[in-house]
């Protein structure tokens, strides 16, 4: 009896590798629909990092409308008890380039500003596609999971009518039954971890934290332009073994070089700060100021018995130069070329962790194919094989229910694992997308 029972529900029983086994709570037509496409950009238009990087750009346009100022004029006016009077007013003149270099300076850091906001949207589009696809992975680890439960729910059932009529033993009974209540822990566990993960993706698009998303992409698979499969040895069976295309993977780390707005923002740095250390020479030199003068002297003079008084009204050009003896602006020149250095310091780092971020997310894009393409081709059929031998033999009565969970046990890790290595295979595109600054599929 106990044969009949469980032979019946283990053939045909194989927990399918993916969400079509059983449908995750998670992913029924009660959610909003949601493509990566539409997550990306909704992302861009509502994230509040992103929204408060554009925003600072403003800063670094009142910079540059505060650098094309002119200096105001200067108004004198000079009285005696006499009455002699004396109006000036003198205009200080931007000599030696220092205004056009102080331009330069400012529209130089606004468009550094401007790259930094971009970068923001590159790192806000990794996020979003990481967290999208980590959503991805664990409603089909969920449906798996819910599938197995229910496998092993059955199981625990005609175990325990075995043992009710004295056809099965107590140990296969509390074995199966442990089995379903550890697959309802893991398969409970990871739904509560599929909420959270949900309310991060929420959190990343500006949404409402609790929005539902059905999502409508798929995991990527493991297609790249820059992996080449290794041939196996003598024919010998061994596993599929990715490895990079180092011209090609040069050549994504060129594109990079090329196209990401950080190293364009360490770039344009480089040139705000070369341009802010020659307006500091500029400052150092002599500076000039014109003006126009007009006076009125009152002179008494005798005129007889009496004195007049005659009025000269006089007008004038003046010349104020400034000489920069004791000051030559060293301290201003000082920090603009300790800037400079730094500049170009941070510039050399940037490239360095682009080149890294680059060559390590095609590694582990390579290692993580390499797992994928193994488990699908190899190790989970034959697992897959193995359970059905093991089901036939224990309706043959030559298994008993402890080895037919082995092998059960077996082929569900093997698609658990497989599982992971996509969900990895996953990550380390959203890295290597992000490293690049573009897609790469």
């Amino acid at each position: 009896m106990l044969t009949l029972v469980l032979g019946g529900l283990l053939l045909g029983q194989a927990v399918a590798p993916c969400a079509a086994a059983a449908q995750s709570p998670f992913s029924s037509s009660e959610g909003e629909r949601l493509s990566l496409e539409e997550a990306t950009s909704r992302a861009l238009r509502q994230n509040l990092d992103v929204r408060l990087a554009r925003a600072d750009t403003g800063f670094a346009q009142a910079g540059l409308v505060g650098s094309r100022l002119r200096p105001s004029p200067s108004l004198a006016a000079e009285g005696l008890s006499n009455g002699d009077f004396r109006l000036s007013l003198t205009q200080e003149l931007q000599l030696w380039g220092l205004r056009g270099n102080r331009i330069r300076a400012a529209a130089l850091e606004q468009e550094r500003i401007r790259y930094t906001a971009l970068d923001i949207d590159r790192l806000a589009r990794r996020e979003v596609t990481t967290a999208y696809r980590e959503v991805l992975f664990l409603n089909e680890r969920v449906a798996l999971l819910d599938s197995l439960a229910r496998l092993n729910q059955r199981i625990a059932r005609a175990a325990t009518l075995a043992v009710e009529q004295g056809l099965g033993s107590e140990l296969d009974s509390r074995l199966s039954f442990a089995s379903w209540q550890q697959s309802m822990l893991d398969r409970d566990v990871t739904a509560r971890l599929l909420v959270i993960q949900q309310i991060q993706l929420a959190r990343l698009l500006g949404d409402s934290l609790s929005t539902v998303y059905r999502l409508t992409d798929s995991l990527p698979v493991s297609d790249l332009r820059f992996l080449t499969s290794l041939p196996p040895d003598s024919g010998v069976l061994i596993p599929t073994r990715f490895t990079p295309d180092q011209t090609a993977v040069d050549t994504l780390v060129q594109l990079a070089l090329s196209q990401r707005p950080d190293v364009r923002a360490a770039e344009t740095d480089v040139e705000a700060q070369q341009a802010s250390l020659t307006a500091a020479r500029s400052a150092g030199k002599p500076s000039l100021a014109v003006g126009a003068i007009y006076a009125r002297n009152l002179d008494d003079v005798a005129g007889g018995a009496q004195q007049k008084t005659i009025t000269d009204n006089g007008f004038g050009l003046g010349l104020v130069l400034g000489l920069p003896i004791w000051n030559r602006n060293q301290g201003e020149i000082s920090r603009a070329q300790f800037a400079g250095a730094a500049a170009v310091l941070r510039l050399a780092g940037v490239r360095q962790a682009l080149e890294r971020d680059v060559r390590v997310a095609v590694q582990r894009a390579a290692a993580a194919a390499s797992q994928v393409e193994t488990l699908r081709s190899t190790i989970l059929p034959s697992n897959q094989a193995a359970l059905r031998l093991g089901e036939a033999a224990f309706e043959r009565g030559q298994l008993n229910i402890l080895q037919v969970l082995q092998v059960r046990g077996a082929y569900v890790e093997s698609i658990t694992a497989l599982l992971e290595a996509t969900r990895e295979f996953a990550a380390a595109l959203a890295e290597l997308e992000a490293a690049v600054g573009s897609p790469v599929q």
